[in-house]
């Protein structure tokens, strides 16, 4: 500003080439740099196939429900630990008393494939104990992104009582529209066990539970089962799940009419 300032000072054409020479052309030199580095996309990447750009769209909140013992915490240990193929041997993760949060940086989602776009995630675990369960929907922000709704497939005693913890949640989400733009996304653990419902069982539980709060049209279901040593790549994969419904695909929840 202070160059242009001088250069409009200048008389006739002596100021007009200034200004040209010191503003114009090095602005348009690093705007082109910048565009041409937005068009990089997946195609050009270090030889680690990571992308040399990515373009972050900020900061998604996501809260993390479930009753205790669901995997929550399983599921945010993966996420602290990417370069870790699976839960350690061992690891012993106990139920979360309180609250855990975490940001996990620059996840890409679908949406972002073609163009590297990233988006972090600030993840809220909230545990899942009867005790805390009556202050979940102070954790409901208006600018909540994402409700992750954890329910464990094989703990079939407990799954009315998961139900009608998130029917209270999604009371909490719609009253007076306090998270207008929160996607709900429902996660199924340990459904490959012998006694576990099916995830569509699961969800029809849970959307006969909420039937008389919001709609339920749209809402997924998505099988995550992060114990073995093939628990990373559906904790990848839920992750990125989440970062499309940051990103906005999916209707938000809203208020049954």
């Amino acid at each position: 500003r202070a160059v242009a300032r001088f250069c409009g000072r200048l008389p006739g054409t002596t100021g007009l080439a200034g200004y040209v020479v010191c503003c114009v052309l090095p602005c348009r030199c690093c705007w082109k740099g910048l565009e041409k580095s937005l068009r990089l996309g997946k195609d050009s990447k270090h030889e680690d196939g990571e992308p040399l750009v990515k373009c972050s769209v900020g900061t998604r909140k996501v809260l993390v429900l479930g009753l205790d013992g669901s995997g929550k915490s399983s599921w945010l240990w993966l996420c602290d630990h990417p370069e870790d193929s699976s839960l350690r041997s061992g690891e012993l993760l106990q139920p979360t008393s309180g609250v855990q949060r975490l940001t996990r940086k620059h996840v890409r989602s679908s949406v972002g494939e073609e163009t590297n776009v990233t988006v972090d995630l600030e993840l809220t675990e909230v545990g899942g104990g009867e005790q805390i369960r009556p202050f979940w929907g102070h954790y409901v922000a208006q600018d909540l992104a994402v409700l992750v709704f954890f329910a464990d497939a094989a703990d079939t005693d407990r799954l009315e009582e998961a139900a009608e913890a998130l029917e209270e949640v999604c009371r909490a989400v719609v009253a007076r529209a306090k998270a207008p733009r929160a996607r709900l996304l429902l996660v199924a653990m340990n459904t490959f066990a012998a006694e576990a419902e099916s995830s569509s069982d699961i969800h029809e539980v849970m959307r006969r539970a909420t039937e008389g709060v919001v709609a339920f049209d749209g809402v997924r279901i998505l099988e995550a089962d992060l114990v073995g040593a093939a628990g990373r790549e559906p904790a990848d994969a839920l992750l990125s799940h989440v970062a499309d419904l940051a990103l906005g695909a999916g209707p938000p929840l809203r208020r049954r009419r």
